[in-house]
């Protein structure tokens, strides 16, 4: 329905009642709710809630990757994103796990990880939004990534 506001309101009451047994959850949903009114900081701060609550929440963990790289704080985004792949593990790596692989690759100068990683998505999920971000940037590494 897009009511972003009020959903934010309910989202923050639920993630703050400690007993409440979707606390974790209402706080997952209450970043991704700010990322949709476009206040990053405060997305943040609820991912950081729910990973204090549960450090194994893969939601936050992935959210605050993206969050950590476009503030360009690259060894904090690689710590986050190597506790990511122990959650995942067995589970397959999503196409968005594979280009946050790339960009952290890319940002460290790390060309056979990079390479190694691209290769993996555009093979395994040629047709993801992920692919198509990849293939842009390779077209164009200077420009930023969208």
């Amino acid at each position: 329905m897009k009511r972003y506001r009020e959903a934010a309101e309910q989202f923050e009451i639920a993630g703050s009642a400690l007993g409440y047994e979707g606390r974790i959850g209402a706080l997952e949903n209450l970043g991704r709710t700010y990322l949709q009114l476009g206040d990053r900081s405060a997305a943040a701060k609820a991912f950081l809630r729910a990973l204090d609550g549960n450090r194994n929440s893969i939601i936050a963990h992935i959210e605050l990757v993206d969050l950590l790289l476009e503030q360009q704080r690259v060894p904090q985004a690689q710590r986050l994103y190597d506790e990511t792949l122990v959650l995942v593990q067995g589970q397959g790596i999503s196409p968005r796990l594979l280009l946050q692989g790339i960009k952290l690759a890319a940002a460290q100068n790390n060309i056979t990880t990079r390479q190694q990683l691209a290769q993996q998505l555009l093979s395994a999920y040629p047709l993801s939004d992920e692919a198509k971000q990849l293939k842009t940037w390779l077209n164009n590494p200077e420009a930023p990534w969208k």
